[in-house]
């Protein structure tokens, strides 16, 4: 089963007329679809309350450039779990012990709504990620701190203005 993608990550998808893979890891492999997708674009009616219990859909956004393969290079040494890199389409996937999984997912472009560039802007990030989570656990946002020490920037929530986030420290 192909996860959905939600949200701003939804949207974004739903504005661009090009053709895109969307991959997701399973327990016996991995699966994808083919999937008309589009890029980059905000829709309001998808957004979640930054109140969810469970946040699974987030945004990693860093201040230098960053690939998916930048991040397996570090995660790697952790051993945290199975990565499966797809270094031409800019994805990555964590599928941790506990069958946790985290995937990430470049956005080649960055955002094209106004107050998500002025966003990054005025934190200074040049890389996008979607980031999905099968759920929200103290174990996912140990790989966040891992990735956050190693490239400042932020995981922040797909929501409307992007909170809650989680700043690297500088």
């Amino acid at each position: 089963m192909i996860k959905k993608k939600t949200n701003k990550t939804e949207a974004l998808r739903e504005s661009n007329n090009e053709k895109k893979v969307e991959y997701s890891t399973k327990k016996a492999g991995i699966s994808k679809t083919n999937t008309t997708g589009n890029k980059l674009s905000k829709s309001n009616s998808n957004k979640k309350s930054s109140n969810s219990a469970a946040i699974t859909d987030w945004f990693f956004m860093s201040k230098q450039e960053v690939t998916a393969k930048d991040i397996a290079q570090h995660l790697q040494p952790l051993n945290l779990g199975e990565l499966d890199l797809w270094e031409e389409l800019n994805i990555l996937a964590l599928e941790m012990g506990d069958k946790n999984s985290i995937d990430f997912e470049g956005l080649a472009g960055g955002f094209k709504s106004k107050e998500d560039i002025a966003f990054m802007n005025q934190h200074g990030f040049v890389t996008v990620f979607t980031v999905t989570v099968s759920e929200d656990s103290t174990l996912i946002r140990g790989v966040f701190d891992e990735i956050l020490k190693q490239f400042s920037g932020a995981f922040c929530v797909d929501t409307e203005d992007f909170k809650p986030y989680i700043m690297s420290r500088e």
